[in-house]
């Protein structure tokens, strides 16, 4: 269990460029991505590059977080959602 969770997360769709690009790019509004600095399901190369490709992503790296980072860091997750709906 302990391998086959991160395993399953880390060959999910994000493994597929084809299909994060066409999930991306159906979005047509402003985008928030929050990630773990230290997350082991979804590493931070996933989503490098995102900005240059989406320019509606805003890409934010939750420091000292792992993938619960709104449990993990619940004042820096409001913080960025805050200063992103001002925006």
């Amino acid at each position: 269990v302990a391998e086959a969770v991160p395993r399953y997360f880390r060959d999910f769709v994000w493994e597929d460029e084809d299909a994060r690009r066409a999930m991306f790019q159906k979005m047509t509004f402003p985008v928030l991505v929050l990630q773990g600095e230290e997350d082991p399901a979804q590493p931070l190369w996933y989503y490098e590059g995102i900005e240059a490709v989406f320019p509606d992503v805003k890409f934010q790296v939750i420091k000292d977080a792992g993938h619960f980072t709104e449990l993990e860091k619940p004042q820096d997750v409001s913080k960025a959602i805050l200063d992103f709906l001002s925006q």
